[in-house]
């Protein structure tokens, strides 16, 4: 695993945060349009929770060249 989901996994491990994930294909649009719901998806539970700060991660998952 990286230094940073490590260090992010150390941060939260005696809470319980709000995990939300999507696989997002940016092959033939753009990050923004694929983002978008999933972006508003994010707002509604941050306002539902009455939490103003959040935590973006991105994970970009390496091509194994042979």
């Amino acid at each position: 695993m990286s230094k940073e989901l490590d260090e992010i996994a150390k941060q939260y491990q005696k809470e319980k945060p709000t995990v939300m994930k999507k696989d997002i294909s940016i092959f033939q649009s753009s990050l923004a349009t694929e983002s978008a719901s999933f972006l508003r998806s994010v707002e509604q539970e941050c306002k539902k929770q009455k939490q103003a700060d959040l935590l973006l991660v991105a994970i970009i998952p390496a091509i194994n060249k042979k």
